[in-house]
């Protein structure tokens, strides 16, 4: 036993045992033990805190660190896909001036009859003028080119056709009007240079796609039918043209724009027959 208990002991009396003493000395030194013991677990959790805290920070740098390559990702997704629609756009676009390259058939068809034309073209009257309209309008060599095997009509139409998901869906529905027009045309005069009439040929269907693409023009298109066609395919161009370069500008699809175009596309897909004719040129 150590001598200052010892004497503590001594002071008390000998009756006075060891735990009382520890007890008195207890009591005496309350604050000085209660100081040292708070200590103890404020030192503990200060020790807890700092290594939750150095977690939470490892945690936070990897969860930014896996953020900046989500983001990297997803610019890199968004470069791409701005470049693949810039490209697109231009794809539509050149398709829709190679298609106008043949729009000089639908110039003379505007100063034809056509329902007289088919009248005669059966008997056999009208085959000089024909054969002169089809090589001034450049479908015969149209003709002459697709016999043989040069098809860059055709190429630029599929080029045309693969740019579809990356433009917007009332520019590709004005270049399919646009298109079907000029081919309508086009067919119009192949049919009669084969000695057939163009009955054949879906009228009311195409007349019906372009009061969608332009039905400020509804009561023209219904007082000439498809002949009245031939007198806007500059206008569905202008339009075709402004809607590519707020694509481009924007990068979206208005919901409006969207659902015209989806209900111009299902017109179109009527004219099927006539389409699958003028690529099969």
């Amino acid at each position: 036993m150590s001598d200052w208990l010892q004497n503590l002991l001594n002071l008390f009396g000998t009756g006075a045992t060891t735990a009382a003493v520890l007890a008195i000395i207890g009591y005496l030194l309350r604050d000085v033990l209660f100081g040292y013991i708070a200590e103890k677990v404020a030192f503990k959790n200060r020790s807890q805190i700092t290594q939750m805290e150095d977690r939470l920070s490892r945690e936070r740098q990897k969860i930014s660190d896996l953020r900046q390559i989500v983001i990297s990702k997803a610019s890199f997704r968004n470069e791409r896909l701005i470049e693949k629609q810039i490209a697109a756009a231009e794809d539509l676009w050149k398709a829709t001036l190679h298609n106008k390259r043949h729009a000089l058939a639908a110039q003379f068809l505007r100063s034809i009859k056509v329902e007289e034309m088919d009248k005669h073209i059966t008997s056999g009257r009208v085959e000089e003028f024909v054969d002169a309209t089809t090589r001034i309008s450049g479908v015969q060599k149209l003709l002459d080119d697709a016999a043989q095997g040069k098809q860059d009509s055709v190429q630029a139409e599929r080029n045309a056709r693969l740019s579809q998901p990356f433009v917007s869906p009332l520019a590709w529905a004005l270049h399919s009007a646009h298109s079907s027009i000029i081919w309508h045309a086009v067919m119009t005069m192949v049919s009669w240079k084969n000695g057939m009439t163009t009955k054949m040929l879906r009228k009311q269907e195409l007349v019906e796609a372009v009061k969608l693409v332009l039905p400020h023009q509804k009561e023209f298109l219904e007082k000439y039918g498809s002949e009245g066609t031939y007198y806007l395919i500059d206008e569905i161009e202008e339009a075709l043209l402004v809607e590519i370069k707020r694509f481009l500008n924007t990068g979206t699809t208005e919901q409006e724009n969207a659902s015209d175009a989806n209900r111009i596309s299902e017109a179109i897909k009527k004219l099927s027959l006539d389409s699958d004719i003028s690529q099969s040129l």
